[in-house]
């Protein structure tokens, strides 16, 4: 019997310090003297649209294969669109969770609010031409925090063929 105590205790110590150390660390003791669990890891970005080495026309994606075109293999082609694009990311924090998500367009801020599909853990960004382009580049920077202050970034590539601005109609 006192074997299978010492065993148990042991089992529950092990699993206590496991626990603790998973993303997490003890960083003091609070006023009532219970430590204090503080997230430390940054929160994940995954891309969902526009797929990087692709070429799309619109929103619409074209597959390719990265054999004919080994220039794409780290940016996305807008062939032509008329009003823009659209970008949509999944970020997660399992710790702290998402505090927000910033979209920058070549290191300027969006001032758009976010919109949050039904999905919580995805972002979208509705990318707007101001203006025609022809043959430019840019780079999207999308910056997720966590409620922990912990950030993560994730650069889209994005080079512009062919745009035209096209007022709202409505």
């Amino acid at each position: 019997m006192r074997r299978i105590v010492t065993i148990l205790v042991c089992m529950m110590f092990f699993l206590i310090l496991l626990n603790t150390s998973i993303g997490t660390h003890f960083t003091g003791e609070s006023k009532n003297g219970r430590n204090i669990l503080v997230d430390t890891n940054p929160p994940k970005i995954r891309l969902i649209e526009p797929l990087p080495a692709s070429i799309y026309i619109g929103d619409h994606c074209i597959p390719v294969p990265l054999q004919l075109c080994p220039q794409l293999w780290n940016k996305t082609l807008i062939l032509f669109s008329l009003r823009g694009i659209t970008i949509k990311v999944a970020a997660v924090d399992y710790e702290s969770g998402i505090d927000r998500v910033e979209f920058y367009v070549d290191n300027e801020m969006e001032p758009r609010d976010v919109e949050i599909k039904e999905y919580p853990e995805q972002y979208v960004f509705a990318w707007c031409w101001g203006e025609t382009m022809f043959r430019e580049e840019h780079v999207v920077k999308v910056v997720a925090y966590d409620k922990a202050n912990n950030s993560a970034t994730l650069d889209i590539n994005i080079e512009v063929f062919l745009t035209i601005h096209l007022p709202p109609i409505w």
